[in-house]
């Protein structure tokens, strides 16, 4: 009993002094040793030495290194879509700039009307779109010829022949026009024809007065087809100057003069090929728009021919070429309606024609021709795809018809 108490207090006495020794030297101290206790129990997994740890600071140093490069990136991410919403406002404020406001969209409209009533040459399709045009051409001349006949015979009377020749001329055309591009456009035209000729002759006899009886003639088919393209360089637009640059061909699909009986019908066409070029500009100025085009066609000799005229033979013909110009001004009346004013001149030099008689060749030319015409036209907007043009005009000029109404009605398709 005594040898088991000093046991006791030997043990408790050297724990005593091994715990303050530990406490002395910073040691940690643990009753019973945790790594002693849990070493080799299964589930457990043993810490590695002190050494092989990575320190509490070295881990809390590298989690804020990652934080701030991870606050970095988005900050710098965050000035990136900060400088993308800046430049979109500030395109977007531009664009709003120059993008015309309402007032100036109608004042396109009305611009646009105008110059549609003046002539196809002055406006484009956008690119993709498409357009019937209907157009309907009225024109009346009249001409008053005085001949002397009997003059040189054994007859000792003579005659004062004096004819008159009214002629009425109508024309249904349609044109399929097609944006290739928004300042590039192909159009085709497709005539058709009708004239109606009345001649009267009144002899007057010295001894005896006659009347000789009318007579009329007319002829009707197929005009001259043809084909036209379009070009703006310079895009229109804030009051600039419109340019339209335009090329033309023209057919000789009609009936030809020089391959009818003229007693009893009535060419459709002009019996020759031709082709031109042009440059059609207008100008806004408020609260007008005037306009011009000057145009130049170059005609295509006709040979081969054999066309009776009387005793003679027609061999060839050398159409003159044409110089064109018209000038002009518009105004809008109201949105829905315009009216313009406008002047054309045409110059077509000599034309020369070649002729077999007794089997010779002889060559003779007739004079130029100068037409001039005055005109006025209106235009009404019937829907939002669709007007009606009208215009009526008188000629100045013997060359040229009396007076001519026409009519054109676009539709998109």
């Amino acid at each position: 009993m005594k040898r088991r108490s000093f046991f006791i207090v030997l043990m408790a006495v050297i724990i005593s002094y091994s715990t303050g020794y530990a406490i002395d030297k910073g040691m940690s101290v643990s009753f019973p040793p945790e790594n002693q206790s849990e070493k080799g129990a299964p589930g457990k997994e043993v810490e590695p030495p002190y050494d092989e740890k990575v320190s509490e600071s070295e881990v809390t140093q590298k989690t804020l290194s990652e934080e701030k490069k991870e606050t970095l990136n988005l900050d710098e991410r965050v000035r990136e879509l900060e400088d993308e919403i800046r430049r979109m406002k500030e395109e977007t404020a531009a664009r709003k700039a120059l993008e015309p406001t309402e007032d100036e969209r109608i004042r396109e409209e009305e611009i646009r009307e105008i110059l549609e009533t003046s002539g196809r040459q002055y406006t484009l399709l956008g690119k993709g779109e498409m357009e019937l045009d209907y157009s309907f051409n009225y024109s009346y001349s009249a001409s008053e010829g005085i001949s002397i006949e009997g003059i040189g015979t054994p007859l000792p009377e003579f005659f004062i022949n004096i004819s008159y020749v009214k002629q009425h001329t109508f024309t249904h055309s349609l044109a399929l026009n097609y944006g290739i591009l928004d300042n590039l456009s192909l159009s085709l035209g497709v005539p058709y024809t009708y004239k109606y000729n009345y001649e009267k002759s009144q002899l007057d006899i010295v001894e005896d007065d006659r009347e000789r009886e009318a007579k009329g003639k007319d002829g009707s088919g197929l005009g001259d087809v043809s084909f036209s393209l379009q070009w703006q360089p310079v895009k229109a637009g804030g009051g600039q100057s419109s340019i339209v640059c335009f090329l033309t061909f023209k057919s000789k699909t009609g009936k030809s003069p020089y391959d009818i009986d003229t007693d009893f019908d009535l060419s459709t066409g002009s019996g020759h090929n031709s082709i031109g070029a042009g440059v059609s500009i207008s100008k806004p100025m408020d609260p007008l728009v005037p306009f011009g085009t000057i145009s130049y066609s170059k005609s295509f000799y006709e040979a081969g021919l054999s066309y009776k005229v009387g005793e003679v033979t027609l061999k060839k013909v050398e159409p003159g070429d044409t110089i064109a110009l018209s000038m002009g001004v518009g105004y809008a009346l109201s949105y829905n309606v315009s009216l313009n004013i406008q002047y054309q001149q045409s110059y077509t030099f000599e034309p020369d024609f070649v002729y077999s008689y007794g089997g010779r060749l002889y060559r003779t030319s007739e004079e130029a021709q100068n037409s001039a015409v005055v005109s006025i036209g209106t235009g009404w907007r019937l829907s939002a795809s669709t007007s009606l043009y009208v215009d009526v005009g008188f000629g100045l000029t013997p060359d040229t018809q009396d007076f001519f109404l026409g009519a054109r009605w676009p539709l998109e398709i």
